[in-house]
């Protein structure tokens, strides 16, 4: 699960965002992907969590239901000094790969 913010003056942005991330998560990436596999790049995009679900709960909160890609051996980086050179490269790939599908 991924929580959005609770602070009641940030909670209009947060549903704006939240909405925004569902709606790529849940139909941009995976329109893309597709898009990606019908012209032989299976691989492109991989990089994105399944997002299963998008709701706001009992409490106001805004909640994605992700895929948990612990269980494929990925996790959580929580300090930015954590990251290593081959941690950016990979993002800057995939991060190409995106920009590159999103203008093809």
């Amino acid at each position: 699960y991924k929580f959005g913010w609770q602070d009641g003056l940030c909670q209009e942005q947060a549903d704006i965002y939240y909405k925004h991330e569902a709606n790529a998560l849940m139909g941009l990436i995976p329109t893309l992907q597709s898009f990606a596999k019908e012209r032989g790049f299976a691989d492109a995009l991989t990089f994105f969590a399944k997002c299963y679900d998008y709701y706001r709960d009992e409490n106001g909160r805004n909640v994605l239901i992700l895929k948990n890609l612990k269980t494929e051996g990925f996790d959580l980086v929580t300090d930015v000094l954590c990251y290593k050179d081959y941690h950016a490269k990979a993002f800057l790939i995939s991060l190409a790969e995106y920009h590159a599908l999103s203008y093809a």
